[in-house]
């Protein structure tokens, strides 16, 4: 006999009132309650739902065979561990996989155990607004095309809904649904943090609390002992005290700098993860430290890019978990925040070196003359223009502030 596993479920959006009274039944009612509040990586396909669904405990890959979105229902599903550990590298392997990159979803979640090993899940996400899924595994012997388990699984999904009052998802509203979500539209009236304020004491569980405080305080001791190593990386820039920039310094300015830009001439983008990209941009450099590129050689470079290779490979395995996905996404540069980051990166040197000690600048550059630094900028204009042809205004900026520069090392 072979048996395959499937699962039946329905969901169900609902209202914030409706959300407690549902809450206040099954808390009554159920005979197993867990909080499992988790962060999903969703690779939207058109016929398979496939995640990595990252919580307190856990790291999963989960596969289910099927859309609820097309029509069908009870569909064959596996849920496969994953090392914490290799969550960055697993990403990145189901990127190039399905040449997709994942949705980011922050998910409150608490699951109900119900009589007949029915689950019913009552959600919180930013996407979905208030929701529920009630789900029932089922097994069918393969040599046998019965359908019987599958009717019995819907019956029991069925009656559960009848009980908490409830209006399934009918395919018509997926279908606008769907469609909403493509327009950036959520049905969320929170965003995680507010829902965390006003409701996250429903989402936890005190036995768990310690737990997920220890891993808490964990990511908070290694992201603290990386600032302590990184704010010791100098840049080429010094300021007029004598004192070199630092790689924290630098980061905290492309952040503030990165964002006013977006948010003012590229509102198109979104600010919050440019913001995040110019902090994690150089955090490669805490293992293999700053190198100048403005009049850098093509063997250099090649020996630049290879270093910081390894050291991300490297901190990829020690960052936390959000920390390093982050980072990875940036080192691809497929999202036009992860490359504009990098362009406005470009720009900033030009600025402090305005603003910081121009000739000990100038003298650790090695440039002598005028010639020098035209040859060197025009270079690095033209090879910038190749690679970020998308973002001319930047461009534009980047000439101005080359010009400053220029202006105040030769005047």
């Amino acid at each position: 006999m072979t048996l395959k596993t499937y699962e039946y479920e329905e969901r169900a959006f609902l209202s914030e009132d409706d959300f407690l009274k549902i809450k206040a039944k099954l808390d009554k009612t159920a005979l197993k309650i867990t909080p499992d509040n988790k962060t999903s990586y969703f690779f939207v396909l058109p016929d398979k739902n496939v995640s990595i669904a990252v919580s307190h405990n856990k790291t999963v890959f989960k596969y289910k065979g099927g859309q609820l979105n097309n029509g069908g229902n009870g569909f064959e599903e596996h849920e496969i561990s994953i090392d914490p550990n290799s969550l960055s590298e697993s990403l990145e392997l189901f990127s190039s996989l399905f040449n997709l990159e994942p949705e980011i979803s922050e998910q409150f979640r608490i699951n109900y155990i119900l009589p007949n090993s029915i689950e019913v899940a009552l959600k919180y996400t930013q996407t979905w607004g208030f929701h529920l899924e009630v789900e029932k595994l089922y097994s069918v012997d393969m040599a046998n095309d019965d359908v019987s388990e599958k009717e019995k699984a819907k019956n029991d999904v069925d009656t559960v809904g009848k009980m908490l009052g409830v209006k399934y998802i009918n395919d018509e509203v997926m279908k606008d649904f769907v469609e909403d979500i493509k327009a950036k539209k959520t049905k969320g009236q929170y965003i995680p943090d507010e829902f965390r304020i006003k409701y996250g004491q429903l989402f936890t569980d005190k036995a768990l609390d310690i737990e997920v405080a220890k891993q808490a305080q964990g990511y908070l001791m290694d992201l603290g002992s990386f600032c302590s190593r990184f704010v010791n990386v100098n840049r080429a820039l010094v300021y007029k005290d004598g004192r070199f920039e630092n790689d924290s310094e630098h980061s905290f300015h492309l952040a503030l700098s990165a964002v006013e830009l977006a948010a003012t001439y590229f509102p198109e983008l979104n600010a919050g993860l440019i913001s995040q990209f110019s902090l994690v941009h150089d955090m490669p450099e805490v293992y293999v430290g700053d190198t100048w590129t403005f009049n850098i050689s093509k063997e250099d470079r090649d020996k630049k890019e290879l270093a910081e290779k390894v050291a991300l490979e490297r901190l990829l395995t020690e960052l936390p978990p959000h920390t390093a996905q982050l980072l990875s996404r940036y080192e691809k540069q497929q999202e036009p925040e992860a490359r504009f980051v990098r362009l406005v990166d470009k720009i900033m040197p030009g600025i402090m070196a305005v603003l910081g000690d121009i000739d000990t600048f100038k003298t650790k550059l090695g440039i002598k003359g005028i010639d020098d630094f035209s040859i060197a900028n025009d270079a690095n204009l033209a090879r910038l223009q190749i690679m970020f042809p998308e973002f001319p205004f930047l461009h534009i900026v980047r000439e101005l502030c080359s010009k400053a520069l220029q202006k105040e090392m030769f005047k």
